[in-house]
């Protein structure tokens, strides 16, 4: 098969599955946000931590 040929039968593989090809782009979209909101939450969360550890000072006692 030539580069081509795969191309067509995936461009009217796409095309004739509309809501199964919607349906994969959506979840492919929602498990990417995910992904980086879970990302973005753990670097805050760590940044914060950090933050107020710094904030008490060198003054505590362990």
């Amino acid at each position: 098969m030539l580069i081509v040929d795969l191309f067509e039968e995936t461009y009217l593989a796409i095309f004739a599955n509309k809501a199964r090809s919607g349906l994969t782009i959506l979840g492919i979209v929602i498990g990417i946000g995910s992904v980086i909101a879970m990302i973005s939450i753990g670097q805050g969360a760590a940044g914060s931590i950090e933050s107020n550890i710094q904030a008490m000072g060198s003054n505590l006692i362990t």
